[in-house]
């Protein structure tokens, strides 16, 4: 189904080039496009009930009240019935729980005896997850996974198995642990370590505040914290970077007897830039032998500092809905007015629109692009008229802008995206016309008397 799936997504991209390359759909690409769709819900449906017969052999399973799975064909489940050879090789009714147990019993049987409940749960849980057969639905899941950049859903069950149980009971541990006749946190106890720990594991701090404390806790028997402890601490870049979102911090923190917090200072650096929220690492760790402080035992040995941006670029709108202007003016005169922050550097690209009024006829076609810098509130750009000394203008062009990098640079659009701009001829000129059409109108008229008389 996978393949099926995917192989009509690349054809998809191939179809669109066939279909818009002439820039015009026709009846039968159109009718073609919507067939594929049932074609394809068709193929992956018909193959996941392998009618095709491409995924092997296909034994009926299906579930019964009760937990009892029934299984057909019993040379395709040899690893249900290894122990069961002499049983009926044609069906086989088996209880899952029960087989779990069992299962689960035969290797408890193979553990160490002088581990707690906890331990031997985590332990016949790793076994489980690497002698289980892996189903083709798993692989198909983890095939999706990788393609998304993603790790596999069995590989990271394993790893994470691996680290909070594998590395804590590994062969030699447990050695140790049966000789000395006890579990690792009580050996750490009894060794009189203290125990040293940032308290949390999420941290977070506004880009302004230009720093961050973050403490680191001791914890211990009166005698374990009256001894001096020494921990080392290291900043690691993640999303933040050093020298850009924060200033790399490394260094010794040494508890003295009876001090149980210390603090890690971290410098933050604030660029007036609008950017998303960042994070860092702070590791702890221990050199020598003689740092008298366990970090195994730690809640948190690694703390994760999320820098909350609170540069705010503004909201970017024209001062006005609609302007009205003369075509005298030779000018019109557009301002874009910025709200509510002036942090960070922003552009902005403008341009005219038809409407009434026509570039090259009424105005001059105009665009371009104005940068506000950081601070900066309101700009102002032209657009150039054209006076063509009309009696009666009331024509009408449109200017909008777009904000580069919009959303991603976080600033905003006001209320007014678009500027309506009225042309209307000039009241001077017109009153000038009027005058004159007045007088001629009288001259007219005494020559028409003269002629007559």
């Amino acid at each position: 189904v996978f393949m099926i799936t995917a192989t009509f997504s690349v054809f998809a991209y191939v179809w669109m080039y066939i279909v818009l390359n002439d820039e015009v759909v026709t009846i039968p690409e159109a009718i073609i496009t919507f067939a594929l769709f049932p074609l394809l819900v068709g193929l992956s449906y018909a193959q996941a009930k392998n009618w095709f017969g491409l995924c092997g052999a296909s034994g009926e399973r299906r579930v019964r009240p009760e937990g009892h799975v029934v299984a057909v064909d019993g040379e395709n489940h040899k690893h249900v019935s290894d122990r069961r050879e002499s049983a009926n090789s044609h069906r086989q009714v088996l209880t899952v729980e029960a087989q779990h147990k069992a299962h689960l019993a035969n290797m408890l049987h193979q553990l160490p005896t002088d581990l707690d409940d906890e331990d031997l749960a985590k332990m016949a849980a790793q076994g489980i997850l690497q002698k289980n057969k892996v189903s083709a639905m798993r692989y198909r899941i983890d095939a999706r996974r990788k393609l998304a950049g993603g790790g596999g859903v069995l590989q990271n069950k394993l790893n994470f198995i691996k680290k909070h149980t594998i590395k804590s009971f590994s062969p030699a541990d447990l050695k140790d642990q049966r000789s000395a006749g006890h579990s690792t946190p009580a050996g750490n106890q009894q060794q009189g370590l203290p125990r040293v720990t940032f308290p949390a594991y999420a941290f977070s701090v506004n880009e302004s505040s230009g720093k961050i404390d973050i403490p680191v806790v001791r914890s211990g028997t009166n005698v374990a914290l009256g001894k001096t402890s020494t921990v080392y601490y290291e900043t690691r870049s993640g999303s933040a970077r050093a020298g850009e979102d924060f200033e790399e911090a490394k260094g010794m923190l040494v508890f003295e007897p009876g001090v149980t917090e210390l603090f890690i200072t971290v410098k933050i650096i604030d660029d007036n830039e609008y950017e998303p929220d960042e994070n860092f690492f702070i590791v702890l760790s221990v050199k020598g032998s003689d740092h008298n402080a366990d970090l195994n035992e730690a809640d948190y040995s690694t703390a994760e500092v999320t820098i909350i941006d609170d540069d705010k670029p503004g909201a970017f709108s024209f001062r006005e809905g609609g302007m009205v202007v003369r075509e005298s003016d030779q000018m019109a005169k557009c301002t874009i007015q910025r709200t509510a922050g002036v942090d960070g550097r922003v552009k902005i690209l403008y341009r005219t629109r038809d409407a009434t009024a026509k570039k090259d006829v009424d105005y001059f076609e105009s665009s371009g692009t104005i940068i506000f810098e950081d601070g900066v509130r309101e700009l102002s750009f032209n657009v150039a008229l054209i006076d063509d000394k009309s009696y009666d203008k009331d024509l009408t062009f449109a200017v909008e802008f777009d904000i580069v990098g919009f959303p991603d640079c976080g600033a905003l659009y006001g209320e007014h995206r678009i500027l309506s701009v009225t042309v209307t001829s000039d009241e001077r000129y017109r009153d000038t016309v009027d005058r004159i059409a007045d007088l001629m109108k009288i001259h007219l008229e005494n020559g028409s008397v003269g002629s007559g008389s």
